[in-house]
């Protein structure tokens, strides 16, 4: 990764049944270094672990409190973006939300996939500060959250 003609593109998730917040910020120092390793590296927005039925870590999460949709219609609308499947202690569930709305700004993918001028622009804009929180693993006051929602 460390030929600068190469674009490598990393995946995360977070929000494991048992992740802890040191599991967490192990991950995104992995994610940070890569980012370091080659300036032309992306990181997809940290995607939050969603239970699939069938699998171990579904009887996990079930342990863990997950609540499974009773009906086709139910999982058809569980938001599988945006919330944590079950909650976890001391806030964790709020730590991943904003783990993964900060990862969307701390390269260049906004730019590289968006057709908007303002759009990148504003990533731009964004990039130091959404970095500044990555590296240092600073989660606090973000709003990022509000602007999201809008």
């Amino acid at each position: 990764a460390r030929h600068g003609q190469l674009l490598p593109f990393y995946n995360f998730m977070c929000g494991f049944p048992t992740e802890t917040k040191e599991d967490l910020f192990q991950s995104t120092s992995l994610a940070w270094r890569m980012l370091k390793d080659n300036k032309n590296a992306l990181v997809s927005p940290f995607h939050i672990y969603k239970p699939y039925p069938g699998t171990d870590m579904f009887d996990l999460a079930l342990q863990q409190g997950f609540v499974k949709p009773k009906t086709l219609e139910e999982w058809a609308t569980m938001d599988w973006t945006g919330q944590t499947a079950f909650e976890f202690p001391e806030g964790l569930s709020e730590l991943f939300k904003s783990v993964s709305i900060v990862s969307i700004g701390v390269d260049k993918k906004i730019e590289a996939q968006s057709e908007s001028k303002w759009l990148r622009g504003l990533a731009k804009v964004y990039r130091p500060y959404a970095r500044f929180r990555f590296k240092h693993n600073v989660y606090g006051l973000m709003p990022e959250k509000m602007i999201m929602k809008a």
